[in-house]
């Protein structure tokens, strides 16, 4: 855990053998679900603040991963292969890992889920129609429609706060990732960063002036964050560790 603008040193919230990745704060800000490696395949977890309280939510021999809260923080959807091998869907489940409910049936790999800001959509990835593009259902699962068509890999969506646009990251001006801005009303797509660089996993402040997201712009994988007026990028962590997937604190 990293605050922004201090000197403090970022706080170790988890220390197992494994990787912890893709922490997602819950909307009241008390808990934290995340991915982790520690017994031997990828299972989403569930923690206290503080890093206690800790509690295996799918533990299960398949990958489940990509986390996201609804915004009531009852529960929480995510991507998995516990179906069969190469063959990803979207599922929900409650906040303490029953009623593990099925929302995707298709032969495509579905990820990357992100509710809306009023808990009635989701946005996903999926190569469904042939590469990967964004999508949006309603909740339960129903109404899919595709948001982009493009030959390049459109991931990573998210919502701003107000509902009204999906940043996400995508290769299709290059050979590189950028983030970009879907407006839902117009389907105008417009490129927020457009360097060489590799840039992935945004996540919009809870005000919505700006986009965490991490990069390898100055060598290795550090966070920063984009202004979304100026579209400045401003670095949050200078390490030589490998620091990604971001979340914004309520």
């Amino acid at each position: 855990m990293l605050t922004i603008g201090s000197l403090d040193p970022p706080i170790n919230l988890t220390n197992a053998t494994g990787s912890d990745i893709s922490p997602r704060w819950s909307p009241d800000g008390t808990r934290i679900v995340f991915v982790s490696t520690r017994d031997g395949d990828r299972d989403i977890y569930l923690m206290d603040s503080n890093g206690g309280n800790l509690v295996n939510l799918t533990n299960n021999g398949v990958t489940d991963d990509g986390p996201s809260w609804s915004p009531d923080g009852q529960h929480i959807v995510f991507s998995s292969d516990r179906d069969g091998a190469n063959n990803r869907e979207l599922y929900r489940m409650r906040m303490n890992g029953t009623d593990v409910l099925r929302l995707t049936n298709d032969l495509a790999q579905d990820q990357s889920p992100a509710y809306s800001p009023d808990g009635a959509q989701i946005a996903f990835a999926s190569n469904r129609d042939g590469n990967y593009e964004i999508y949006r259902m309603q909740a339960e699962g129903t109404q899919v429609q595709r948001l982009t068509d493009d030959p390049g890999l459109d991931t990573f969506p998210t919502w701003s706060p107000d509902g009204n646009d999906l940043a996400f990251a995508s290769d299709r001006d290059g050979q590189t990732f950028d983030l970009y801005r879907l407006t839902l009303g117009t389907a105008a797509v417009q490129n927020l960063t457009n360097n060489r660089a590799q840039d992935g996993s945004p996540v919009y402040s809870p005000d919505g002036t700006l986009l965490l997201f991490d990069s390898n712009r100055d060598g290795d994988y550090d966070l920063y964050a984009l202004d979304l007026t100026t579209l400045g990028v401003t670095r949050i962590t200078n390490n030589i560790i490998f620091d990604a997937s971001g979340d914004w604190k309520p």
